[in-house]
């Protein structure tokens, strides 16, 4: 997706603007809608320029110098390495169980087993 695209996709000061001019601020200190939907859009307003900082970075507007790409490269090892890990471990708790039946083990069963535990997680695991 170019920049530009993430530009209007993430065009919530707008939306601000609009809202403010609907909006006293009186109204929203005293409406419960009104504060709900303030919250909201400062929120979108953040996750995008978050989001358009990103794209500067990845889209070529700003290059990642030697720091940026040691850090990015931490995190892709840390990352693979924890997803790494937890599938060996689901997939020897697999090996034991078809051991312990007697059962003929396969490692793609164990890793759609691994992978469906870890899509659950991510589904119904309650955010810290």
């Amino acid at each position: 997706m170019r920049l530009f695209q993430l530009r209007e996709i993430c065009n919530y000061q707008n939306y601000m603007d609009a809202f403010m001019l609907e909006c006293s601020k009186e109204d929203i200190k005293h409406d419960k809608y009104a504060k709900q939907t303030y919250k909201k859009i400062k929120k979108q307003i953040r996750i995008c320029k978050k989001i358009e900082k990103l794209g500067n970075k990845f889209m070529g507007e700003k290059k990642m110098n030697k720091e940026e790409f040691k850090e990015f490269l931490i995190v892709f090892i840390i990352l693979f390495g924890t997803l790494g890990i937890s599938w060996a471990v689901t997939c020897g708790i697999v090996k034991l169980i078809t051991l312990c039946f007697g059962w003929n083990f396969s490692w793609l069963i164990a890793t759609g087993i691994w992978f469906a535990c870890w899509l659950l997680k991510c589904v119904f695991g309650g955010r810290k």
